[in-house]
């Protein structure tokens, strides 16, 4: 069986308190190893044909693709967007302490 990988999911949502609530979610869930937080930021984007822009919080999850279901579960049960923005990002690499400590956390 292979090793289940390294992944990268990133949303946004639009306070840090909904950003704060689903990093704390996925931590004390042991579903991620890490979850960064960035923003405010300024995102343009279309909705229902117009042009909108709107002060957004990123969130990026460091997790195992075996726990993606689970995480994706878990931010879409606390995320406030009816279509909240669901990137996964395969990793190249990243160093073997990294990935060992990652694998440690995550359960």
């Amino acid at each position: 069986m292979t090793e289940s990988p390294l992944v990268i999911a990133i949303t946004t949502v639009p306070t840090r308190q909904d950003a704060d609530q689903i990093a704390a979610t996925l931590i004390e869930g042991a579903l991620a190893a890490c979850v960064q937080i960035d923003g405010p930021m300024t995102s343009h984007y279309t909705w229902q044909g117009k042009h909108e822009t709107a002060d957004e919080y990123r969130i990026v999850i460091k997790t195992l693709s075996h726990k993606l279901d689970d995480v994706a579960d878990a931010v879409h049960r606390r995320h406030p967007y009816d279509t909240p923005q669901w990137v996964v990002i395969g990793l190249i690499e990243a160093s073997v302490a990294y990935d060992n400590w990652a694998r440690q956390v995550i359960r």
